[in-house]
């Protein structure tokens, strides 16, 4: 299907930035399977998103809460999965910068202590730090 997508006039148009992430990982898969395949080639010319990417590297924590598109997202933490893939495959190293920044940001900002992950989608945003956790 990343073929059939790829050569297709429709995919700026199906490929939204809010759900994009989506793709990342089945894509990103298949490139490890797969190096001269669809995948990183599709990958780098519909997701890669370079504002996003540079601020992880800055490691500026509001790129969590004000994630491009229309909401904050825990998605975005596939986001940062996204750059060890992406490292892997290309050994570049902002991808290896980012995907450290994504992590860092992560850990001290969202991560409550037991491992409980604070990243909302609804009635945000919820900025760095602040740890919200919906009552039941």
């Amino acid at each position: 299907m990343y073929g059939w997508l790829d050569r297709s006039k429709y995919a700026p148009r199906l490929i939204y930035g809010h759900n994009m992430t989506n793709a990342f990982l089945g894509g990103l898969s298949l490139a490890e399977a797969d190096p001269e395949g669809i995948g990183l080639p599709f990958h780098r010319k519909y997701l890669d998103q370079k504002t996003v990417r540079e601020e992880m590297i800055r490691r500026d924590p509001v790129i969590f809460s004000n994630y491009p598109g229309d909401r904050p997202h825990c998605f975005v933490l596939v986001e940062v999965l996204s750059y060890a893939y992406l490292y892997r495959l290309t050994g570049k190293k902002e991808y290896l910068d980012a995907l450290k920044g994504g992590w860092e940001i992560y850990r001290r900002y969202y991560k409550h202590t037991g491992g409980l992950t604070a990243i909302c989608e609804e009635d945000g945003p919820y900025y760095p730090g602040t740890r919200y956790l919906e009552k039941g």
